[in-house]
């Protein structure tokens, strides 16, 4: 049994490290001051973009 987990353990760490990371898309909504805000020089910043 604990060859099977160890078997079972090792197989998906393998998938797992095979797996492409996706990046992450976020959508802000610019008018919520301090949180989101639009620059001057274009972009946004804000409370939430630092985050």
């Amino acid at each position: 049994m604990r060859r099977f987990a160890a078997l079972l353990f090792a197989a998906v760490l393998a998938i797992s490290a095979l797996a492409q990371e996706k990046p992450l898309v976020v959508g802000v909504d610019g008018t919520f001051a301090p949180h989101a805000m639009p620059k001057l020089g274009g972009g946004v910043e804000g409370f939430n973009v630092d985050l």
